[in-house]
């Protein structure tokens, strides 16, 4: 059997290959309507294929198809011909070879990664041999219930979940936060003090179980091991909540604020003091930490933002989103836009990561933003930015963005009480082009002499930490200790 990377060298298939699906009666117990997924990787990989369709770098091609009310017991079929989605490879145009094959389907309402999700379920993994001609139909039964990733064995780390009064009153069902809490060293024992409460909001894609095994790495003598960390999990359906009110995900940044933040430090010894209170964050959080920062000025002491999300719209995607004629997926040239490009090298375009974005469905990057500051649709989803063919930016849909423009409310609608409480760093190789708009944010503070600090640092790339994370944690401890 040969790797897939040879696999795809190979010729498509001529034969009528059918992939069948089928929802067994002891495991569900009412219709279905969902999209159905088969990821198909190399013969020569391990472990399940389906939750590796989420992944960035190398992902195994899936097919997936949209249905609606499949009894218990129904089958769905995946067949050349029917309305199924491919990537990279429509199902008529798939290479011949050997592979391993899962089928997926979603079914956790709150999880962005079909196959990850709490009552999601995976078939078994079924080798199959796609032949040039000959004809195959090959059976994936729905048998193995999956469950969200738990915290891993880490003294310090402690559960916590709410249940939200907010989001479950807009959602109509009860919805939970999860997160979790990292405790100081010496926290079981002194159980008479209070401590410091520093806010980390991770990245796209990751969840507070990620963040648990990233301080794991830190050395005993970090700062971090004398404040109490909470790490809330930013994940939704759609996929990074990003602390933001949204229309479409709910009141997520005044759940978290009102709800979440005076609970997990009544729960944990919080200072509960808004000059003990810091929020932090790199990537997706790096910008969700700033809104709730801007937000909720009165709650929190002060944000290190790290190599946040576009905070000015005049460069998304290296793209300003108010020019007439402005396109996500070409320059002004022509060229295709980069999504993620490092070294020279451009790993994918925008509209190849879209391609495959439009495949998985919901919870993907940019439909994620989306979610959060376009307005919704009569079907339920969000407005798109742009048109999917062609990358052409839809005007109505930016100047509904400028909501959510940190760039513009800094230039027009600035808060005295934002004053000495921001601080954004951004690395001049940002693989994705980050940069660009924390640059356009540091001219707009300093041609407007506002009081932040922004700062694009020369030579660091997306990975950007140590600067914002040193002068938060020495922050917190020196106004902690000068109480």
């Amino acid at each position: 059997m040969r790797a897939l990377a040879l696999l795809l060298c190979a010729s498509a298939l001529q034969a009528d290959v059918r992939f069948e699906v089928s929802f067994p009666e002891e495991h569900f117990d009412e219709a279905y309507s969902g999209r159905v997924y088969v990821v198909l990787s190399s013969a020569r990989s391990s472990g399940d294929p389906g939750p590796k369709m989420h992944t960035w770098f190398g992902p195994p091609p899936v097919l997936a198809i949209d249905v609606a009310e499949i009894e218990p017991g129904g089958r769905v079929l995946l067949a050349p011909g029917g309305a199924v989605l491919g990537h990279p490879h429509s199902i008529e145009e798939f290479p011949a070879g050997s592979y391993r094959a899962q089928a997926v389907v979603r079914v956790d309402p709150d999880s962005p990664k079909a196959g990850l999700g709490e009552g999601d379920w995976l078939s078994e993994v079924t080798e199959v041999v796609l032949a040039r001609d000959e004809d195959l139909t090959v059976a994936l039964s729905l048998t193995r219930p999956t469950a969200r990733p738990t915290l891993t064995d880490e003294p310090r780390a402690h559960a916590f979940e709410l249940e939200s009064e907010r989001l479950s009153a807009f959602h109509g069902r009860p919805i939970t936060m999860r997160g979790a809490v990292l405790v100081p060293d010496g926290w079981e024992i002194e159980v008479l003090r209070d401590y410091p409460v520093v806010y980390f909001v991770m990245g796209f894609g990751q969840t507070h179980v990620d963040g648990v095994d990233i301080f794991r790495r830190y050395p005993p003598d970090h700062p971090s091991r004398k404040v109490l960390v909470v790490l809330p999990d930013p994940s939704c359906y759609w996929g990074h909540h990003v602390l933001a009110n949204s229309a479409l995900n709910g009141p997520w940044g005044d759940a978290f604020t009102h709800e979440f933040v005076p609970a997990v430090e009544e729960a944990f010894r919080g200072a509960r003091s808004a000059e003990q209170r810091y929020l932090t964050g790199g990537s997706s959080g790096g910008w969700a930490s700033l809104w709730a920062q801007l937000q909720y000025p009165e709650h929190f002491a002060g944000v290190a933002s790290m190599a946040p999300d576009p905070v000015d719209y005049r460069s998304f995607l290296g793209e300003d989103l108010y020019r007439e004629g402005a396109n996500v997926y070409r320059d002004a040239q022509g060229a295709a836009r980069p999504f993620l490009a490092s070294s020279n090298r451009v790993w994918f375009t925008v509209e190849d990561f879209f391609a495959r974005e439009h495949v998985l469905g919901p919870g993907g990057q940019l439909r994620s933003l989306e979610a959060v500051f376009s307005p919704v649709l009569a079907d339920g989803t969000p407005r798109p930015l742009f048109d999917r063919a062609t990358g052409a930016v839809d005007p109505v849909t930016a100047s509904a963005w400028r909501a959510h423009d940190i760039g513009h409310l800094f230039r027009t609608s600035w808060n005295e009480d934002w004053n000495g409480k921001v601080k954004i760093w951004a690395g001049d190789k940002d693989e994705f082009d980050l940069d660009g708009a924390v640059a356009l944010l540091a001219a707009t503070v300093e041609e407007h002499a506002r009081d932040a600090h922004v700062e694009v640092i020369e030579g660091l790339n997306h990975q950007l930490h140590k600067p914002g994370m040193d002068a938060l944690w020495e922050t917190a401890l020196e106004r902690w200790a000068r109480r």
